[in-house]
């Protein structure tokens, strides 16, 4: 997989202290609705479950306030 560099100076201000990827991913319509009713939103969901398999994998995670 190739990972597109980052432009340090294009995009807006970034949210979390770092600039994101932006990724696109295909998911059911059942999974699009119970990422949709999750109180954190979309992405902060997903970045959790994301940060929680890392860990379980032994992979150590930057400390970031998300």
């Amino acid at each position: 997989m190739r990972v597109k560099k980052l432009n340090k100076t294009s995009g807006n201000k970034p949210f979390y202290g770092e600039k994101m990827i932006l990724n696109t991913f295909y998911v059911r319509p059942d999974q699009l609705a119970w990422l949709r009713a999750r109180p954190n939103g979309i992405s902060r969901t997903l970045r959790g479950l994301v940060d929680k398999a890392m860990l379980e994998d032994g992979l150590t995670i930057p400390e970031i306030n998300t």
